[in-house]
């Protein structure tokens, strides 16, 4: 029997269309922006030049304190949802809830760096492993998701008034390293998380409701089309969660969107040069870092 469900994601992979879709199980309570108190914590670490020194231990403490209460949080949702006989479902990125040890390993060497062997998020056992936990993973190809993410990190630095233009929030953002480590990390506790690709799940109805039933969801309740700006997940979603969703706030639906194979590689980047400059540099060197990792879930997607 499932008892949660868990989505995670990196940014601009179509992550918060696919929630929405599947945001009207009548059975399933829903964790709305988990890891909300530490993310900006975080961000401010992470936008800042003096990054690669490590985060100060008073900022470190209260990360980690942040992150403990919410995952306080979710173990309350959780028993309240078994409570009522019903599901738990959560989205979260999991560079939101890695160890800044980890992080800042990485970013001291992004091009040499050795994936983990033990698990580096700061969620514990009980929660990522309860019996009957579904976990799956949302990708895309880099070249459709990195060039956004870039974008609305940019974005989101400028509105939240983070940082002093440090670049290595950028490294952590575009990594695909938080998810294959976790995916890994499942696997060798004999749990096998389900892969999906958004060109597979964007427009495609019959997929959409293959993937409910592979992670114990009801697939005559998936929502496939909305009103524009009609609802949000919560009415008190903060401004920063706003402005990173705006694009699904602005749609309609999970429609089809641009396909890989049919991207013009050489004119792609000629596009990255005109709109990013100097930091064209950096989306190029993020899809390189981030191609093997999605080459490497991207073989284990959940098929049809």
């Amino acid at each position: 029997m499932t008892t949660q469900v868990l989505m995670f994601s990196q940014p601009r992979t179509a992550c918060h269309v696919l929630e929405r879709v599947l945001s009207k199980q009548s059975d399933t309570v829903y964790f709305g922006h988990a890891f909300q108190e530490s993310i900006p914590i975080a961000a401010e670490w992470e936008s800042k030049k003096s990054c690669l020194d490590g985060m100060p231990e008073p900022e470190k403490a209260k990360y980690e304190a942040a992150v403990a209460r919410e995952c306080n949080r979710w173990k309350q949702e959780l028993d309240a949802a078994a409570s009522k006989n019903q599901k738990l479902f959560l989205h979260t990125h999991p560079y939101f809830i890695t160890s800044r040890e980890r992080a800042l390993e990485y970013l001291k060497s992004p091009k040499d760096d050795q994936l983990a062997t033990e698990k580096q998020v700061l969620v514990p056992d009980e929660l990522l492993l309860h019996s009957g936990v579904r976990p799956f993973f949302v990708i895309r190809h880099p070249y459709l998701w990195i060039p956004s993410a870039v974008r609305a990190t940019t974005s989101n630095l400028k509105f939240g008034g983070f940082g002093d233009g440090g670049k290595s929030i950028y490294y952590l953002v575009g990594s695909l390293t938080w998810s294959r480590e976790l995916f890994d990390w499942y696997q060798s506790k004999g749990v096998i998380p389900a892969v999906v690709d958004a060109e597979d799940f964007l427009g495609d109805e019959a997929y959409v409701r293959h993937l409910c039933d592979k992670i114990g969801l009801n697939p005559a309740e998936v929502v496939l089309s909305w009103e524009k700006d009609a609802e949000t997940f919560d009415e008190e979603m903060p401004e920063l969660l706003r402005n990173v969703q705006k694009n699904l706030l602005d749609s309609s639906g999970a429609k089809a969107g641009r396909k890989a194979k049919d991207i013009d590689l050489q004119a792609e980047q000629v596009k990255w040069d005109a709109e990013f400059g100097e930091d064209s540099r950096l989306v190029r060197e993020l899809v390189d870092l981030a191609m093997p990792h999605y080459e490497y879930l991207w073989k284990q997607r959940l098929a049809m």
